[in-house]
């Protein structure tokens, strides 16, 4: 299985700069198709996002000429529904798309906080409508989002719609198609029919996925959320809202039309069809769903004049009184009730905190509830889609730990992670009884990665059958010139415990080649226990590549000008 994201760009510290320019203020953050960071730009003095390119797209140069052909395209949409591409950087070490920053929730965010786990009818309609202003413009500069869902639509604190990634995530994704098979798993709740089967991409895929996303904060939940969902998507028809106007009902399910021709041609048309329904003037807020309020009895005017009439006789009554009792009355009163709050005022503040912290304790439940319930139902959707470990960090068995973190005592997660577990197990079996002992290591690895002290899966390792293949095999190649290092790593190596095969001069088309600037760490191997050890003990990233060097199946380590950085020659 591929690593997507490269440990390397996983490593920048708070405070390191990027070209000069850009000062790293965040933690990695892993997005659809790469690695992002927040950033201060020291030019234009203001917060941006850096998403990286992983290596595998920028070592191929027909994915990044695909991408830089896209990235011209967008970088000219300017909206204030749309956050700014301002530039793609490929000239430096590191490519990167340079992104607009924008505060605030996204709406999947939005709607798991809210109270009954949805919004309601008023503000999902101006939240399209704002959606569709932002498509309808991208549009007609011939962009089409095709990545579109509740986490790339981000609610500003002042109630404005932003969209994030237009175009930029379907580009990465069609990039790295071009260097490995990949499916955008994150997105296929609110894939269109025809974005499934990899058709032809419309105007109307997009407005499938804006009615999807609807349906979700209104009902609570995509419109095909469990079961077999590519089959419905491709095959079903969405039960409509049950508890929202028909009007609103009859446009999202005519968006959702599995026939693109079936479905609302132009975001203006499907605009207009929204603000037809009636609904109050667009929210200040983004509510929830409204929770019916209680009906209250309206005193008669009878009943108002009766009760004015005793307050003024009460009001004439003390005030008649001779100035002198008055006084001594009303000093008898405010005695009385100053002797009453000093001797109840601790007890009643200590009941007062007691509620509140009871208020908030309770709050604080709930809204873990809805967390744990949030990641368990989409973790449950990954593990019927059989989405085990891919894609990364959106997997079913990374979902069901978070469930764990929150709930350690979670039966169903124990037992859908042991199932994992042993799904690992099964395959690798099935690969030994048939003579793939290859094929048996590489899942056993990939197994082991995951539940590196798995009992079941360690014992499996050591069968006679796959021992031989389950240790690296390293070989070292000297692409510096300078003599004697290549043995003097090999020796280092393995008083470390590492297999090393074989060492020799770097040929390249020949002949020999001593001009290698950049030590490398190759292997045509799914990164496991051993190469991460292996590349943390070097500290040099390991390359996923099918090249020539790595054809026998051996880790490749290919000395460079630099090798002076490794361990055994520091110093």
């Amino acid at each position: 299985m591929k690593n997507f994201y490269d440990e390397h760009l996983m490593r920048f510290g708070s405070g390191q700069i990027i070209d000069e320019r850009f000062e790293i203020i965040s933690n990695p953050v892993k997005r659809s198709f790469g690695i992002a960071y927040l950033v201060f730009d020291q030019q234009s003095n203001e917060k941006k996002i850096l998403l990286f390119v992983p290596d595998s797209i920028s070592n191929d140069a027909e994915a990044m000429a695909n991408i830089r052909d896209e990235a011209k395209l967008i970088r000219w949409l300017n909206h204030p529904h749309i956050a700014r591409l301002y530039e793609f950087h490929s000239t430096g070490r590191y490519h990167y798309f340079e992104l607009e920053y924008v505060k605030g929730k996204n709406l999947r965010q939005k709607k798991v906080t809210s109270e009954e786990n949805r919004l309601s009818e008023n503000s999902v309609k101006w939240l399209a409508i704002q959606i569709l202003e932002a498509l309808e413009y991208a549009h007609n500069n011939n962009v089409i989002h095709r990545d579109l869902k509740p986490q790339n639509v981000v609610l500003t604190p002042d109630g404005k719609v932003k969209l994030i990634d237009v175009g930029i995530s379907e580009t990465l994704r069609e990039s790295t198609s071009l260097v490995w098979d990949t499916i955008p798993q994150t997105t296929v709740l609110y894939m269109s029919p025809e974005q499934l089967l990899g058709k032809q991409i419309s105007i109307a895929s997009d407005i499938y996925s804006l009615a999807a996303i609807m349906y979700d904060l209104l009902g609570g939940k995509p419109p095909f959320f469990s079961g077999d969902v590519y089959h419905q998507i491709l095959q079903e028809k969405p039960r409509p809202v049950s508890h929202i106007k028909p009007e609103l009902n009859a446009i999202i399910i005519k968006a959702l039309a599995k026939d693109p021709l079936d479905r609302f041609q132009q975001c203006a048309e499907m605009k207009a069809a929204l603000e037809k329904i009636h609904t109050p003037a667009p929210p200040r807020k983004i509510q929830p769903a409204s929770v019916p309020e209680l009906k209250t009895t309206i005193p008669s005017d009878e009943k108002k004049e009766k009760k004015k009439k005793r307050k003024t006789k009460w009001r004439f009554r003390f005030f008649s009184l001779n100035p002198t009792l008055k006084y001594m009355t009303g000093s008898i009163i405010v005695v009385f009730l100053a002797l009453l709050l000093v001797y109840k005022l601790p007890a009643f503040l200590e009941h007062l905190g007691t509620v509140e912290n009871q208020q908030t304790e309770s709050e604080q439940v709930l809204f873990k509830q809805k967390i744990i319930s949030a990641f368990r139902q989409e973790a449950d959707t990954k593990f019927k889609m059989r989405l085990f470990v891919s894609p990364p960090g959106n997997n079913a068995l990374e979902l069901y730990r978070k469930v764990l973190k929150l709930s350690p005592g979670d039966s169903l997660s124990i037992s859908r992670i042991d199932q994992i577990k042993y799904n690992f197990y099964r395959q690798a079996q099935s690969a030994i009884k048939e003579g793939r002992f290859q094929e048996a290591t590489s899942v056993l690895n990939d197994g082991l990665f995951y539940f590196p002290e798995d009992s079941l899966l360690l014992n499996v390792k050591k069968e006679p059958a796959i021992a031989s293949f389950s240790q690296l095999h390293i070989v070292i190649l000297n692409g510096a010139g300078i003599k004697g290092i290549a043995k003097q790593l090999a020796a280092y190596l393995t008083a470390k415990e590492f297999r090393v095969d074989k060492t020799d001069n770097y040929i390249l088309n020949g002949r020999f080649f001593w001009k290698v600037p950049k030590t490398k760490l190759i292997g045509s191997q799914p990164k496991q226990k051993q190469i991460l050890e292996l590349e943390k003990l070097l500290n040099v990233s390991y390359e996923w590549t099918d090249s020539d060097q790595s054809s026998s199946g051996a880790i490749i380590i290919l000395l460079g000008k630099d090798y002076r950085k490794l361990p055994p020659f520091k110093g």
